[in-house]
Formats: C-alpha cells, structure tokens, sequence
C-alpha cells in the first residue's frame, strides 16, 4: 500500500478476532499526529482513538469534541468501588457511570472483584451541543 496522508477506514476491526484487532487499535494509534484518520465506527475502543467525534443521522450534528460516557452495568457487590458513580438498580445489580477515558481504569478495579462482580452491558454515549442544550446520543450497545 502506498503511504497516503489520509486514511479513511470504515469499521476497521469489525469481524476480526481480538488478537487482530488490537494490532489494528495499535497501529491507528501510531499513527497519530503523522496522519489524518476519519474513521466510522460504532465500537467505543475505536471511538476512544479520537480527538473528535462526529455523530451522523442523516446530517452532521456537530463538529465540536463530545464528551463520551460508558455506562456499564454490573451484577455483584461493588463496595469499596471509589472514584465511579455507582447507582444501585435494585438486588445486587449496579450502573457504574465514568467517561471513557477511564473506562480502562474502571475495568482493572473490576478484575480485581476476582469473579465477584459480572459485568452484563456496557453503553456509550456522545453528548453533542444542539443549540445551547446538550443531547445523549446513545452509540453502540454490547449485551455480555
């Protein structure tokens, strides 16, 4: 392949198996401040490569950075979880809400319940400006 200045990649890790995909993430990564990448996807570890983001429904809604939050709901205690917003759903069923660039931090505190806690959906949402009013836009959900 020839060493274009812009790279358009169009869900650049879907159907791959993980080992893959994070060569991919690596290499895109890698990349950044040498080349432009526009990249459309719907998975939040390609959507945490951007320096922004651009939410499309028939027509560009914003060009501004957004603001990317996970919402991953948990099954198991999660005492001593500090630093996250935990909402108890009722049982023993939790909506931890953090931004993405701590999604990572979140999911290490996690490992370390050593199978105590059951992570069941994980959501990410892109708040753009409308207007002076701010908008959720829900942009990909994964059921475990």
């Amino acid at each position: 392949m020839h060493d274009p200045d812009v790279l358009l990649l169009d869900e650049p890790t879907s159907g791959i198996d993980i080992d893959a995909k994070h060569s991919i993430l690596n290499f895109i990564r890698g990349l950044r401040g040498r080349k432009t990448v526009i990249l459309a996807s719907h998975d939040p570890q390609e959507i945490e490569l951007a320096d922004m983001v651009v939410y499309v429904n028939r027509r560009i809604l914003n060009e501004a950075p957004a603001l990317k939050i996970v919402k991953v709901l948990v099954k198991g205690p999660v005492d001593g979880l500090s630093g996250f917003n935990v909402e108890s759903i009722g049982g023993d069923e939790y909506v931890i809400i953090t931004t993405i660039d701590r999604f990572n931090e979140l999911m290490s505190k996690l490992a370390m319940y050593d199978g105590g806690v059951r992570v069941m959906d994980i959501d990410v949402e892109v708040a753009v400006a409308e207007g002076n009013a701010r908008r959720m836009e829900r942009i990909m959900r994964r059921e475990g």
